[in-house]
């Protein structure tokens, strides 16, 4: 569910090339502890990928992974069980359609309460525009620069 289409679709979840990019960068952080003074290149294809871009991924997964950890526990303490509550939000943030258990195929969203109803909208809307627009009302400031 978190892995969605190619670059530039119009698919859920993280791109492709992202969570390439994201091995690789991973992959770079285990060679820097095995080799402390080693200077490694981040790349993609032939072309080295520059460190704002990587940090602008870092970022991207972190602000993914905090608002579906954030969903997952409001509905959670809204009354769903702990398997419907990852599923609606993995589904509802990745745009992948049906979830599991009270979500899952033979059943629907209908069950839910409203105020889960509003949470896992956002997670929609937070999933579609990738998360970055989240800025708007978190940092108002981000965009005047």
């Amino acid at each position: 569910m978190f892995c969605g289409g190619c670059t530039g679709s119009t698919a859920g979840g993280m791109k492709v090339a992202r969570v390439v990019l994201l091995t690789k960068v991973v992959r770079r952080e285990f060679r820097r502890i095995v080799q402390r003074r080693g200077i490694f290149t981040v790349r993609l294809g032939e072309s080295p990928v520059d460190e704002t871009a990587v940090r602008g991924l870092l970022n991207l997964v972190h602000l993914a992974l905090i608002v579906n950890f954030c969903a997952c526990l409001i509905l959670t303490a809204l009354g769903l069980d702990v398997l419907t509550s990852i599923s609606a939000v993995a589904a509802s943030m990745f745009n992948v359609g049906p979830g599991l258990h009270n979500v899952g195929p033979y059943d629907n969203y209908g069950a839910l309460p409203q105020s889960a109803k509003w949470v896992l909208s956002f997670c929609m809307l937070a999933g579609r525009l990738e998360f970055y627009s989240l800025l708007v009302l978190i940092a108002p400031d981000f965009w005047k620069k």
